[in-house]
């Protein structure tokens, strides 16, 4: 009885732990639709003064609030909006306007 009771507990405590998380890790790549790296990409965080820039290879690594919406902005693009839900790569591909 004592063992389940550990268990339990121990399996309560790993989930919580794991729900608990109010950071999220997110990272990848900016490119265009040709798939050509877009240097220096601002991402930014909603409602946050969280700022970044991607490297020359389009590359980013960040850590954001959960559930923040997360932008990717770059000149002559359209930017590009999504939520920060769980971590992992995220490669994102940004789009000129169609009348450019």
């Amino acid at each position: 009885m004592q063992n389940k009771l550990v268990i339990l507990i121990a399996f309560i405590f790993c989930i919580t732990n794991v729900y608990a998380r109010k950071e999220i890790h997110l990272y990848g790549t900016v490119t265009d639709t040709t798939g050509a790296p877009l240097s220096f990409t601002d991402i930014v965080i909603q409602d946050c003064n969280l700022k970044i820039m991607a490297d020359v290879k389009g590359k980013y690594d960040i850590k954001v609030p959960r559930r923040k919406k997360v932008w990717f902005i770059w000149s002559h693009y359209i930017p590009h909006k999504m939520r920060a839900r769980k971590s992992g790569e995220y490669n994102v591909v940004l789009k000129e306007p169609a009348n450019l």
